[in-house]
């Protein structure tokens, strides 16, 4: 499946969340910085810089990225844990 065709995870929840939202949001790529979405960027730069580390003994990946072919999906998760 070609790249482009994937549909991001954040659309997805986006269109579920408000379908008015992801008109606005993913089809007129109109989208304006609130407070949420700020502190949020700056929130993600520090996890994406923080790739992989141990911490009370539970390792931790941050900004891992998934694909799934079948259902044409891609995302990233902010942080995986495993004990």
């Amino acid at each position: 499946m070609r790249e482009e065709l994937y549909i991001p995870v954040s659309a997805l929840n986006a269109f579920v969340y408000c379908p008015r939202k992801f008109y606005y949001q993913y089809i007129l790529f109109e989208h304006e910085d609130n407070y949420h979405t700020v502190l949020g960027n700056i929130v993600h730069e520090k996890i994406d810089v923080e790739a992989h580390y141990k911490e009370k003994e539970k390792y931790k990946w941050s900004s891992v990225s998934l694909k799934s072919e079948l259902w044409g999906l891609t995302g990233k998760l902010d942080i995986m844990e495993m004990s």
